[in-house]
């Protein structure tokens, strides 16, 4: 049993503790934005596709009116209402 001691002792030696994780330095950069930005389609259609909602119409029917999927059509809506 004393020799097991031993090489678990033995075994330990060669083993370090584990480095503490860096962390990144902010750094500070400007970057030029090139032409403009375009709106995003579920933000153009938000204000009249929660009013067509609010009017009862289906979120389908509001998606094909404005030719976007259902869930744009849905994040416009609740992006409307969020705001």
């Amino acid at each position: 049993m004393d020799s097991a001691r031993r090489a678990a002792c033995r075994c330990r030696r060669w083993r370090t503790r584990s480095q503490r994780l860096r962390t990144l330095v902010q750094i500070a950069a400007q970057v030029e934005l090139r032409g403009p930005v375009k709106t995003p389609i579920f933000q153009v259609i938000a204000q009249e596709a929660a009013a067509m909602r609010d009017r009862g119409d289906r979120v389908s029917a509001i998606a094909r009116k404005f030719e976007v999927d259902y869930h744009t059509a849905d994040k416009a809506i609740r992006w409307y209402r969020q705001r």
